[in-house]
């Protein structure tokens, strides 16, 4: 997990835009930018996760030969 603050947020509304950046079998790296009410990005979050045996997330079934 890595997380860089870019600026601090003071006011108004946070969006947050995530997405898969890489699916390995059952490992998921993903990121996660946070947007002030400007567009200006605030906070960059990176992270890897492993999907749990037998899941299904959104119809993606994860039930592979590595499961």
């Amino acid at each position: 997990m890595e997380m860089k603050f870019l600026y601090p947020v003071k006011k108004g509304l946070v969006t947050a835009k995530a997405e898969v950046s890489k699916l390995d079998g059952r490992n998921l790296h993903g990121k996660v930018i946070l947007y002030d009410d400007e567009g200006r990005a605030m906070l960059e979050f990176s992270s890897a996760f492993k999907v749990a045996k037998d899941s299904v997330i959104r119809g993606v079934s994860f039930n592979g030969p590595d499961s």
